[in-house]
């Protein structure tokens, strides 16, 4: 009886981690802020313009990174990138609670905000809800590679020559 061992990952969990990825880093160029009434213009209005802004394509470059390591049989390694999730989760989660920082100020005449004069709140732009998405859609794909990782799929070749699959724990 020979047996051998199929390197065959998890296209779909690949895919949507890589997809994810991808969502989370277009996040970072779209608008986190809607504007509304007399506000039709806000300034700085991509999470790449604010102060650590590039944090969230480094993550996002990190996580695919790891989905990809872990898909080519490095699945101990799944740890990094999940809690790379989940970190960046939380923080999208108290970025759209937060409504102080939501508070949108006239421009004085020298263009600063003027934060004695009455403020408006504004609703979320799609930046927050791209990046939530692609949080999500990362930590499934990470977490069916998880789970994938219990066990491994071989073939084994019976002396007949047949070929069946069996699973196996590890």
């Amino acid at each position: 009886m020979v047996s051998s061992k199929m390197k065959s990952g998890n296209h779909l969990a690949l895919g949507l981690t890589l997809e994810g990825s991808a969502a989370m880093a277009i996040a970072a160029f779209l608008p986190l802020y809607q504007p509304t009434g007399r506000f039709c213009f806000v300034q700085d209005n991509t999470i790449i313009q604010r102060p650590g802004g590039w944090f969230i394509l480094a993550v996002a470059v990190g996580i695919a990174a790891g989905g990809f390591w872990a898909s080519q049989g490095n699945r101990g390694k799944l740890a990094a990138p999940i809690a790379l999730c989940v970190l960046t989760g939380i923080a999208i989660a108290l970025l759209a609670s937060n409504k102080d920082f939501r508070i949108l100020y006239p421009l004085s005449s020298n263009g600063s905000p003027d934060s004695s004069r009455q403020g408006t709140v504004t609703s979320l732009g799609i930046a927050v809800y791209v990046a939530g998405a692609g949080v999500a859609l990362a930590l499934v794909g990470l977490l069916m590679m998880l789970r994938e990782g219990a066990g491994t799929d071989q073939l084994e070749t019976a002396s007949s020559g047949r070929q069946r699959s069996v699973r196996t724990a590890r």
